[in-house]
């Protein structure tokens, strides 16, 4: 009996040391991954605080409550709703002078039993909408027997010429082309086989009266800036055109290649011309006057842009009644930044908070100011009403410990 009491003490202490090893390898196993774990985790687990260094958070951070924070940019001044653009005076004309289009070299054409002469000549027209009044010339020095004359293959003359100076013929502008050509031919002799039909022309000559268009029109160009552009309500052309009524012709204005008006207008008047605000581009604007006839001396030409009341940057935050509350009782402060672009330039605009109004004029790039006397429970809104071009970085509103 004692052996068998012996035996089983024996195990029970082999069990014992054996359970107590177990227990040992696992407390190393939990403490190595305790310290393997990041060290958030780890503080969690544990249940400890954040050590200082890059994860402590700062009792200002913990406590100050963004309630609106915006980047907003640049917003433009806009001192009044109408704004004139000016374009020199010039002066469009159209004039026609007479000019020889072709001379030829004299040529003979004959038409007889025993020989049988015809003439080709070619002339080009290469802007037909500028050419009036074509005319052929020539003399004829020997002249027998019935000419013919075509153009393009149409019969344009034919008749017997009966002096050295043969009167101008007219070549119809339907019949005329970029590309043309003048057929001169004889009639023949019939039975009369001794004799020849024949013509000797000199001088022959195309002329017509060109119109000169180099000065028929001007070509001008204005500016319109994006926040002009953007606020456009409505837009007018006013000028002066110093004309002979009864010697001028149909005036002709483009912008941006779209035409706006197209009429004679009233000489030595102001005349003015509402135009469409789509019209306009953004940026670069070109303009173009051009008369179909007459002379015109156009003065005190005006774009005239009316803008529509420009909006200023309107924004909202909310106080909530705990809010609000620790700013009435003084523990906590409202506190509005505005930090612009460093450009030297002064930054003057008026801020408004709730309908109160607070001139800002300085050059410094950021400006703070406490609003606790501005704000009330609920919905409030700042507003900023630029008096020069300004280019803000941030709009910022923050609910802070008091200090």
């Amino acid at each position: 009996m004692k052996i068998i009491f012996n035996n089983l003490k024996k195990k029970a202490q082999a069990s014992g040391a054996q359970a107590a090893a177990l227990v040992g390898i696992i407390l190393v196993l939990m403490i190595v991954y305790i310290l393997l774990l990041p060290q958030g985790d780890r503080e969690e687990l544990l249940g400890e605080s954040s050590s200082s260094g890059g994860g402590e958070i700062s009792s200002e951070e913990a406590e100050d409550i963004v309630l609106l924070s915006e980047n907003i940019g640049r917003v433009d001044y806009q001192k009044e709703n109408e704004y004139e653009l000016t374009i020199p005076s010039f002066k469009i004309f159209q004039t026609k002078n007479a000019k020889e289009l072709k001379k030829f070299n004299p040529f003979i054409i004959q038409n007889g039993w025993f020989n049988k002469r015809t003439k080709t000549l070619s002339f080009n027209i290469d802007d037909l909408e500028i050419v009036d009044n074509v005319i052929l010339s020539f003399n004829a020095k020997t002249r027998k027997g019935v000419l013919t004359i075509k153009l393009n293959d149409e019969v344009i003359f034919e008749d017997r010429v009966s002096s050295f100076n043969v009167g101008p013929i007219y070549l119809p502008k339907d019949l005329l082309k970029k590309e043309n050509k003048l057929e001169f031919s004889v009639s023949g002799v019939g039975l009369a086989f001794w004799r020849t039909n024949e013509y000797n022309l000199e001088n022959v000559r195309i002329t017509a009266d060109v119109t000169d268009i180099s000065r028929q029109e001007t070509r001008n160009s204005f500016f319109v800036e994006d926040w002009k552009y953007n606020n456009l309500e409505k837009v007018s052309l006013k000028f002066t055109p110093h004309c002979k009524q009864d010697e001028v012709g149909i005036l002709n204005i483009e912008i941006n290649r779209k035409n706006v008006f197209s009429g004679v207008p009233d000489c030595d008047m102001l005349n003015k011309i509402d135009i469409a605000p789509y019209v306009l581009n953004a940026g670069m604007n070109s303009i173009v006057f051009k008369t179909e006839r007459g002379s015109y001396l156009v003065d005190l030409v005006k774009i005239i842009l009316k803008l529509r009341k420009m909006s200023y940057p309107l924004y909202y935050f909310e106080l909530n009644e705990t809010e609000f509350s620790a700013v009435e009782n003084g523990s906590k402060d409202v506190i509005l930044s505005i930090e612009f672009v460093d450009d030297g330039e002064y930054k003057t605009l008026d801020l408004v908070v709730n309908g109160h109004k607070r001139r800002i004029d300085q050059k410094q790039a950021s400006y703070e100011r406490n609003i606790n006397e501005w704000v009330e429970e609920g919905n409030n809104y700042v507003e900023i009403i630029p008096k020069t071009t300004l280019n803000i970085v941030n709009l910022e509103i923050k609910l802070k410990e008091k200090d």
